[in-house]
């Protein structure tokens, strides 16, 4: 179906359900094909000929989208078309419900994202560390029926030599990454482009404050697309996944010292100087650190680079959540503690929000006491389901561990070697004397 069409049918079938509710959320049918292609919009009576055939055939399916305001999604419930089977005709009673649509719970990834997030001072004179949480990112998109899947974003960005680099990658990436040519189609270079872009934004707001503004910031940036996830990293924050309750790191640490960076950095006319970018920045990628000095005007330092680097993956079983976090706990708290303290937490509890401010007071706290700001987001994909399973895992493990506790495994072997030790030493006369002849 066409976009404009489908937009067009939407706006239709939203004002239709209006005339039924005046208020509240309303839910408005749409039926896709086997590839995921809009094939209908509204109610059968609007469908294409043959469409509602197919939803009762199982050939398509129907999904209820629940909007307030013909643009926003709040979220989507999938249905499964009921049929008795042709060996049975229904009786007259119950005709009319063997055509009835019944609700199915969808499990998608969307609806079963829960996130937390927190940010401390740290052991720091002063608060520069940002982060954003945006749950439904479709809002900013320009086009509000885009036929693309439900969208979030999630970002954590450490300032450094002030707050006003990270406080406007806050509340302006998220928007620029919406409005990017490429993001619809390339997601990726859609995220590319928006760093590229707000780096010259940044550029250009800096000037023009009083003092003008030299901060910078780094950035790791998650964009969450149906099953698909995008890591956009930009200096020494960090992205960790827990596979199974084993890490990945989703993100490399952009640091001067890193063989890649040096690389790049002398060919970019810079140095590294005792670890340093040109002796200065722990840091080899980051938005602004503009110098205007008279000899540069606002020129970024020879070797720091604004682009990201970005990868993709798609979410298989077993992912269950990842850990966006600032180099204040990386310092202290390697990818593997980190994520076996998150995931004993939401095992235990399942409460993304208090997982968050638990592991940033590790890390602020004895014994770690990090010396920088400290920000974590936490964004789980790992279902109640199977949050409980974990649970009961554990428990029964922990039941098995103390039934066995105090007993000493022995191989058959040793513990037949070990009776006769133990007979022998009993009864030293059951023990043959060996015997010497002259």
């Amino acid at each position: 179906m066409d976009i404009h069409i489908a937009s067009n049918a939407f706006a239709k079938a939203y004002l239709s359900a209006r005339r039924h509710q005046a208020t509240g959320a309303v839910q408005i049918p749409v039926v896709t094909d086997a590839q995921s292609n809009l094939v209908g919009v509204g109610r059968p009576a609007d469908w294409p000929t043959g469409v509602a055939e197919k939803v009762m055939r199982k050939t398509f399916r129907v999904q209820y989208l629940e909007t307030v305001d013909c643009y926003r999604i709040l979220k989507h419930t999938l249905l499964d078309p009921f049929q008795a089977p042709a060996s049975q005709p229904p009786s007259p009673a119950k005709s009319s419900a063997a055509t009835t649509l019944t609700r199915v719970r969808s499990y998608s990834v969307f609806e079963r994202t829960k996130v937390g997030h927190c940010a401390d001072k740290g052991n720091s004179d002063k608060m520069e560390d940002e982060h954003t949480v945006v749950i439904q990112l479709n809002q900013y998109m320009p086009d509000p029926f885009h036929g693309l899947p439900l969208q979030s974003y999630f970002g954590v960005y450490d300032g450094h030599g002030g707050r006003g680099a990270a406080v406007a990658v806050r509340d302006q990436l998220h928007r620029l990454v919406c409005a990017a040519p490429s993001f619809v189609e390339d997601p990726s270079q859609g995220l590319k482009e928006a760093f590229q872009t707000m780096e010259h934004l940044w550029g250009e707001q800096s000037a023009h404050t009083e003092p003008m503004d030299s901060s910078g910031t780094t950035v790791v940036a998650m964009l969450v697309r149906g099953d698909a996830i995008f890591i956009a990293n930009l200096g020494d924050c960090r992205a960790v996944l827990c596979h199974n309750g084993k890490p990945e790191d989703l993100s490399e640490d952009h640091k001067p010292s890193l063989t890649t960076e040096k690389e790049r950095i002398v060919r970019e006319g810079g140095t590294v100087e005792y670890g340093f970018l040109n002796g200065e920045l722990a840091v080899s990628r980051a938005i602004g650190d503009l110098d205007y000095t008279a000899c540069s005007a606002g020129r970024k330092p020879p070797g720091l680079s604004a682009i990201p680097e970005v990868l993709e993956r798609t979410l298989i079983q077993g992912d269950e959540f990842v850990v966006l976090a600032c180099d204040g706990l990386w310092d202290v708290i390697n990818s593997q503690r980190a994520v076996e303290d998150v995931r004993a937490d939401l095992i235990r509890h399942g409460d993304v929000q208090q997982a968050a401010q638990d592991l940033v007071s590790r890390a602020v706290k004895a014994p770690f006491y990090s010396e920088d700001n400290v920000t974590v987001v936490i964004v789980s994909f790992m279902s109640e389901e199977k949050r409980r399973q974990l649970k009961d895992d554990q428990v029964h493990d922990h039941q098995q561990t103390a039934s066995t506790a105090g007993k000493k495994w022995v191989p058959r072997f040793r513990r037949v070697q070990m009776d006769s030790i133990t007979a022998a030493l009993k009864d030293p006369s059951s023990v043959p004397q060996n015997s010497t002849s002259s």
